[in-house]
């Protein structure tokens, strides 16, 4: 995977969300080594996904 499939495929946002196939799955994860943008990227959208399931977390309990 460049980095050009890699931004028009979303490819960040299905990796975390479990959506790749394995193959496309082990290409992004190639590609993202290399990659400082989309690792960037990757790392955001972690601390995003983590405060938005935390969010939802504490508003059960409340």
């Amino acid at each position: 995977m460049d980095h050009k499939e890699a931004l028009e495929s979303m490819a960040v946002e299905r990796y975390l969300l479990g959506e790749l196939s394995p193959a496309q799955n082990e290409s992004f994860e190639q590609h993202a080594i290399s990659c400082d943008e989309c690792a960037i990227d990757l790392r955001i959208c972690k601390i995003l996904l983590h405060g938005v399931s935390e969010s939802f977390r504490r508003s059960k309990t409340e």
